[in-house]
């Protein structure tokens, strides 16, 4: 049960809510909601914000204080309303809306589109869902549309004081998209990147693949990359490799080449403070993760810091192919080493590693 709050308690002799409590909106412009308790028993509530089916009010009557039969309106801790509608006691129905929609009532006036959702199993077939993240100080709304069982887009929303921003991933056959709609709006500072951004990542079958960023539909950059066991001899061309502990415990490296850079604007590009400059500088120094349209998302990665350039897992490759800054790491049968360069220069090497030795070293392994 969520908590309600009304304009006025009305209480029964024993301190009990009893009566036909009401709650005024100054968004709605009158009655939000009005709810009819007994000695303390909610036993109906009318919602008088929202509409669904053609339903002019909302209408839930309680059986035991639980929802039984009719429209009953809850709310997420970002005010995300969703309504379930009930039958003799079982849901048969939700309906959920995007953030999107609720902050269009506060800025036009325009009601949400609700979208019934359907569930096989308990699992979500068509429709839309949200779920949270904490990200620093800050949290990270993410939005999943399904249809027929399947993600077909997500919507992402970075909220903190003062500060809101949304940008969408689309899913492709063999990738996926990070779009930032174009900004149409009057005196907005002159830093902020207004132009329509969009990064696209397309895979191959054996993971490899290639990433392009575009702005105003011009490709600004553009590299191609590909992922493969540590065992492997890293290819001595000019690149930058990061490294990961997967799993199932082995190290892989994920290597990016052949850059591209198509406009000579670099600075406006990527030096001012935009959130898809910080993606794209996410997955420059990081792993490029996989998506799946049917499978649970870790989406944080795409929100990750990016590797400290001189203590992160990160090996630059000069123009030579030779390593120039960073930590090269090699493994033979079960045996590693790695080796430390600045400048071009061998600062630091050791063998005969165990996995469990570089795992500590390097992976945050406990001792």
């Amino acid at each position: 049960m969520e908590h309600y709050t009304y304009d006025q308690e009305i209480l029964d002799e024993n301190n009990l809510r009893h009566g036909t409590l009401v709650a005024t909106s100054y968004l709605f412009e009158g009655l939000a909601y009005k709810h009819v308790y007994q000695h303390g028993l909610l036993l109906q509530t009318t919602d008088f914000r929202y509409q669904v089916n053609h339903q002019k009010e909302l209408i839930g009557n309680f059986k035991n204080n639980l929802p039984y039969e009719g429209y009953f309106v809850f709310e997420n801790e970002f005010e995300i309303p969703e309504i379930s509608y009930y039958e003799k006691g079982e849901i048969h129905t939700i309906y959920r809306t995007t953030l999107s929609d609720i902050l269009e009532i506060e800025l036009t006036g325009k009601m949400p589109v609700w979208v019934a959702c359907s569930f096989k199993e308990g699992v979500l077939f068509d429709g839309l869902c949200h779920e949270q993240f904490k990200l620093d100080d800050g949290h990270l709304l993410v939005t999943e549309f399904f249809k027929n069982g399947e993600r077909t887009h997500v919507s992402f929303w970075l909220l903190a004081m003062h500060y809101a921003e949304t940008i969408r991933l689309n899913f492709l056959t063999n990738g996926y998209e990070i779009i930032k709609e174009r900004i149409e709006a009057e005196d907005i500072d002159p830093e902020i990147d207004t132009r329509e951004q969009r990064l696209k990542i397309v895979f191959n079958e054996q993971g490899s693949g290639n990433l392009s960023f575009e702005k105003e539909k011009e490709v600004i950059a553009q590299y191609e990359f590909k992922e493969y066991e540590l065992s492997r001899k890293i290819s001595a061309i000019p690149s930058i490799v990061n490294y990961v502990l997967n799993a199932s415990q082995t190290i892989r490296c994920f290597q990016k080449y052949n850059f591209k850079s198509v406009t000579s604007n670099s600075e406006k590009d990527f030096y001012n403070p935009s959130l898809m400059n910080s993606i794209y500088s996410n997955l420059l120094y990081n792993r490029i993760p996989k998506f799946s349209t049917t499978e649970k998302n870790e989406y944080t990665t795409l929100f990750q810091e990016q590797q400290d350039l001189e203590s992160g897992l990160l090996l630059f490759l000069n123009q030579e192919g030779k390593p120039e800054h960073g930590l090269l790491l090699e493994q033979e049968n079960e045996v590693y080493q790695y080796s430390k360069f600045k400048e071009g220069t061998k600062t630091e090497h050791k063998e005969q590693l165990t996995l469990k030795n570089l795992k500590q070293l390097f992976f945050q392994e406990e001792q």
